[in-house]
């Protein structure tokens, strides 16, 4: 057992746990409908059973309640078992349908089969039928479900490489010719070949010059054998021309091909998120390739690991691991968790994904993700196949920047508090002279010192949200972008400004929701600020990220620049760390910001690579 699953991280759509099952049982039997509902939520604490007399009953249910299993008898009034089969399958053609009939013959079976049923099973007189019904549901929904995650994060994948505005091959050696098996658009944009035309030929005939087929060849053989291309310079041929690009690769852990990503610097024109968006994709391809994988066969018994797999536990390749051996590298504290999913793997066909500790052979420990996929035929689990990866760097990562982040916390803390006391004693003094003084407080001398002393208070205030804003984001969660646009809104003193929030409420980011309320109440503020009493400000999603906008005074296009310096600010009363503290925040996420013309006069501040819709890892 040493790794875990392929899939992607789950995406459950209710607030139920991922092993809980809600099994809808329609049988004319009333008896057989309680008895069987009786049976299988007495053995089973996943199963949550409902039920239904007919088969338009049962379709009223579907259309209700999520169901994650029907079970439906074979002979019933109106519509029999293979009707309301078919009815399911009209609407439905994923979820799980089990034929639990008391006529058997293989007529019904195969008509079954033909309407898409996922498993058959016999009514009998014994209780050895319901564990086999309860066994057949609760591996068809897992089986499903992982499905389901596989199609996602596919999805997930997908978009990524669609969107990614470099340049990228996704290619399959064959003979040892690179054959295209697709492009995205930007691809088509750059070379001017249409993904119709390239795919199922070979790349290179495409866009290798002549003068440059021995280097390609070269390429291909280090390609295929396992090895990556961090940025070399290479020469292609475009619809237009020759151009000068940045090579770069993720290659599938067998060398049976990879991703190509094509950078080009003919013009020495890289943009900053461009960059940024062609780093996440490396992250995304080389944690498909570049892991250790392993095999373990129910059967038999026997393992299969590949080196990279004994490389993480610390062993040669010419090792021998069996699933319990592998078992004792894993820290006594993660052991059981590790033991119970590899488990439900085999008799469950539950997939996993798990990062704990693990001890390598040389006493080192090395924190890893392992994933394990149970692989089924028919109704057993034969094998269950996984992949395992070292995330030590990254989870030592996150915990450096989690402590950094609390001291930084404190020291702000402490400094703000520090500076505040003897800031607070002065006004109050300063109030004591007014109250006593009526002429002294009438002075313009006096109501300067009072306005420094709300302006210094102003600036501890921002300089603490500005020291916090800073600190890079370890942990972020998936928010709804307009959502928190709107809270942020109401906690800002707008006059009589009105918000117009243009993004899809389906439009879902990852970020650090308080800091992101930040960002957005600090640029409300400056555009109320800064804005006539009634100034519109719109927030809307643009490609790559999201934009406020306001149709006030705007600001002079020589200043857009110095805008995001410490201090900058044309309010009387404003301290100028406003858009600073918005710079800052931003950064933190790892986004960027750009500061511009509104279409209508006023002001415009982009956000980029922020990608809509990341729900995952």
């Amino acid at each position: 057992m040493p790794g875990g699953p392929l899939t992607g991280d789950p995406t459950p759509t209710d607030q139920r746990t991922e092993t809980q099952i809600t099994v809808l049982v329609v049988d004319d039997d009333r008896a057989m409908r309680e008895l069987t509902t009786e049976w299988l939520e007495r053995h089973r604490d996943v199963l949550t059973v409902v039920d239904e007399p007919n088969a338009a009953a049962g379709l009223e249910r579907l259309e209700t309640n999520r169901i994650d299993c029907v079970v439906s008898d074979y002979e019933m009034p109106a519509a029999d078992g293979i009707e309301f089969l078919r009815q399911v399958r009209a609407r439905d053609d994923s979820v799980p349908f089990v034929l639990y009939t008391g006529r058997g013959s293989e007529a019904v079976a195969s008509e079954a089969i033909a309407a898409g049923v996922t498993a058959y099973v016999q009514k009998s007189s014994g209780s050895e039928h319901y564990e086999l019904l309860a066994n057949r549901i609760c591996n068809a929904v897992a089986k499903t479900r992982a499905e389901r995650r596989v199609e996602h994060e596919r999805d997930r994948f997908r978009t990524l490489f669609d969107r990614l505005s470099q340049p990228v091959a996704e290619v399959a050696y064959v003979d040892e010719t690179p054959i295209v098996r697709g492009v995205n658009e930007a691809f088509e944009q750059r070379f001017g070949y249409d993904a119709d035309t390239v795919v199922g030929d070979s790349l290179d005939a495409y866009i290798v010059p002549e003068a440059y087929r021995t280097e390609a060849e070269a390429i291909n053989e280090h390609v295929r054998s396992g090895g990556s291309l961090e940025a070399r310079s290479v020469t292609r041929k475009t619809a237009d021309g020759t151009r000068e690009f940045l090579l770069q690769n993720a290659v599938y852990d067998d060398g049976t091909g990879g991703f190509a990503i094509y950078t080009d610097v003919t013009e020495r024109r890289e943009r900053r998120r461009t960059l940024e968006r062609q780093r996440e994709l490396f992250r995304r391809t080389q944690e498909i390739a570049d892991v250790g994988a392993w095999q373990y066969d129910v059967e038999t018994g026997a393992s299969i690991l590949t080196d990279e797999a004994l490389a993480i536990h610390g062993l040669d390749p010419s090792a021998d691991l069996t699933p319990e051996q592998s078992l004792d590298f894993y820290h006594p504290a993660d052991r059981p968790e590790i033991r119970e999913a590899f488990e439900r793997a085999q008799e469950a066909g539950e997939s996993y994904d798990l990062e704990c500790r693990l001890i390598d052979a040389d006493g080192d420990e090395r924190w890893i993700r392992t994933r394990g996929d149970p692989q089924m035929d028919g109704d057993s689990v034969t094998r269950v196949r996984g992949t395992i990866q070292d995330v030590t760097e990254r989870t030592r990562r996150q915990r450096a920047l989690r402590r950094q982040n609390e001291r930084l916390d404190r020291f702000v803390d402490t400094v703000s508090h520090d500076l505040r006391s003897p800031l607070n004693v002065a006004r109050g003094r300063l109030g004591e002279i007014g109250d006593g003084h009526p002429a002294v407080a009438d002075t313009a001398a006096f109501a300067a010192v009072e306005r420094a002393h709300e302006r210094m208070a102003s600036l501890l205030t921002d300089m603490r949200r500005l020291a916090r804003g800073g600190a890079p984001v370890v942990d972020p969660e998936p928010v709804v972008l307009s959502a928190v646009a709107r809270e942020s809104w109401r906690v800002v003193e707008t006059a009589d400004a009105d918000l117009t929030v243009a993004i899809d409420d389906e439009c879902t980011i990852r970020a650090d929701e308080s800091r992101l309320k930040q960002v957005f109440e600090n640029l409300f503020r400056n555009a109320v600020e800064h804005g006539a009493p009634d100034v519109t400000v719109r927030v809307e999603s643009h490609e790559g990220g999201f934009a406020v906008e306001d149709d006030g005074t705007g600001i002079p296009a020589t200043d857009q620049e110095s805008v995001l310096e410490p201090g900058y600010t044309t309010a009387e009363a404003g301290t100028g760390f406003g858009l600073r503290i918005v710079e800052a925040a931003v950064e933190a996420h790892g986004w960027s910001l750009d500061v511009l013309a509104g279409n209508d006069g006023g002001a415009r501040i982009e956000v980029h690579d922020v990608e809509c819709g990341a729900s995952g890892g």
